[in-house]
């Protein structure tokens, strides 16, 4: 028989990517990586470096991506321009322009 540690784990709660439609949604990690086709460390790192739309800290241990700037983030990379800091930033110096 196993020893119950006390504490009840969640039920993770899967997040559908219709959910970046919304441009006020608050996407999952998750959600986010199945948009880019990135890793989640790497969406991670990118956005540490400048190069993906930062994270809101919702608490200690929840972060969220705004849906709108994940949009934006694919738009920029499918015309073939680079993040660059922040939805008001314009693109990449060097960069063709859109």
């Amino acid at each position: 028989m196993t020893q119950s540690t006390g504490r009840r784990q969640r039920r993770p709660q899967v997040q559908d990517v219709s959910a970046a439609q919304d441009p006020d949604a608050l996407l999952t990690i998750e959600t986010v990586s199945k948009l880019t086709g990135l890793a989640p460390a790497t969406i991670r790192k990118r956005a540490q470096r400048g190069r993906f739309p930062h994270p809101l800290r919702l608490s200690s241990r929840m972060s969220r991506w705004r849906a709108a700037e994940v949009r934006l983030y694919l738009q920029l990379i499918g015309q073939g321009l680079q993040w660059q800091g922040g939805a008001e930033a314009p693109p990449a110096a060097g960069a063709a322009p859109g």
